[in-house]
């Protein structure tokens, strides 16, 4: 009876071993494969992946984005990554695991580190706190992005500002010039003259000084068109109100009549409802060269056109001349500065332009030229809306 029970006793402790000896075995297979799996993953960063003792800051794990293949037994991170022999201790570098030691929190902060090839670089490195059952930092999770593109990139970009800081400058100090030490000789020789003219009898001579004069003039048109465009191009946004363009537009052609009057031609303003916008004072000078490029443009005797068109979110005005047109070669540069359709008899500094298309950027609204199916040009100006769910309402058109 006795040995029934030992006979037992005995199988059912073979049978435990075999059982336990199996799940040793398949425990260590698990584990095998979880340890493969987290090799695996570390090693499909990119980038460089460490796990490092805090306590003597030597690296435990690391990838091969870290290193050339060396034995990294006993090495320490800044030995590795600064070639140094003692820890980081920069203010502009601050070392991640004294600060990860002390607020227990991820940080990331900029480095500069030898790459695997020793080269230096700049990184961005992310670490994060290991603790133990104590909640005591023993470990730190460290993986480092390559940013010396970046910092090159944020350095070039520095530089370039520096740049344009002292070209605005010398700007300025040109436009100063331009504004102060050339128009006061510029508007003592027009006095002489006016003087000069107004005494002078010889028709010779009165045509030297009217063309004098016509170049005086010039030379002032140019000086203030630049500075005024000088002082547009270096605004980002100016002060906006509410306007009516259609009381801005009538008031620039009253101003021209007297000018088109003389060339024998008409000004058909075909706008006659309001046009509510938000804009500043400064539009009316957009409209103004419009308008004075268009009369220079157009035939004696011709007429130029403005009409008004509503559309769900903007205004459209266009203004329209019966003149030679204009190329699509210089379409494209038309309203560059300097640059203007040479004609027999047309002054102009070629700023004119500029300046319209510049004062309509400056309201979020574009700008641009079309032919005139009639022989000519159409310049077509959108400006948005004051508001935007007003009624809609027609316009006079030809």
């Amino acid at each position: 009876m006795e040995r029934g029970y030992e006979r037992r006793g005995m199988k059912y402790k073979e049978k435990t071993m075999e059982q336990l000896i199996r799940e040793l075995k398949d425990f260590q297979s698990k584990f095998q494969k979880q340890c493969e799996f987290f090799d695996t993953v570390i090693e499909s960063f990119p980038y460089p992946f460490y796990i490092i003792n805090v306590r003597d800051y030597s690296i435990v794990i690391a990838n091969s984005a870290v290193f050339d293949g060396t034995d990294l037994e006993g090495l320490s991170c800044y030995e590795l990554t600064h070639k140094n022999g003692k820890p980081c201790d920069d203010k502009k570098y601050i070392c991640p695991i004294k600060r990860i030691i002390k607020t227990k929190k991820p940080i990331i902060v900029e480095h500069q580190h030898y790459d695997k090839d020793g080269n230096r670089r700049y990184y961005e490195v992310h670490g994060y706190p290991i603790f133990d059952e104590n909640y005591n930092v023993t470990q730190m999770i460290e993986y480092a992005l390559d940013i010396t593109d970046r910092k090159e990139a944020e350095k070039a970009i520095k530089e370039y500002t520096r740049e344009l800081e002292d070209a605005n400058h010398l700007k300025d100090i040109f436009m100063d010039i331009m504004q102060h030490d050339l128009l006061n000789p510029i508007g003592i020789a027009m006095g002489y003259i006016h003087i000069m003219l107004d005494d002078e009898r010889d028709p010779d001579k009165n045509a030297y000084l009217e063309c004098i004069k016509e170049n005086l003039s010039k030379a002032e048109d140019m000086i203030n068109n630049a500075n005024k465009l000088s002082k547009l191009e270096c605004s980002e946004s100016i002060e906006l109100e509410e306007l009516d363009l259609k009381e801005i537009i009538r008031e620039v052609v009253n101003n021209f009549k007297p000018i088109a009057d003389e060339a024998e031609m008409k000004i058909e303003n075909n706008i006659t409802h309001n046009i509510p916008v938000e804009a500043n004072a400064i539009i009316e000078e957009a409209f103004s060269n419009l308008i004075s490029n268009a009369i220079k443009y157009a035939p004696e005797g011709e007429r130029i056109v403005i009409e008004g068109e509503e559309k769900d979110d903007f205004w459209r005005i266009k203004i329209i001349d019966f003149g030679d047109g204009v190329s699509d070669e210089n379409k494209k540069r038309i309203f560059d500065r300097f640059k203007r359709k040479a004609k027999i008899g047309v002054k102009g500094t070629g700023l004119g332009l500029a300046i319209a298309k510049r004062i309509i950027e400056l309201h979020k609204g574009r700008i641009w030229i079309e032919d005139n199916t009639k022989n000519g040009a159409v310049f077509i100006v959108e400006i948005p809306k004051f508001h935007q769910n007003m009624s809609r309402r027609d316009f006079t058109f030809l």
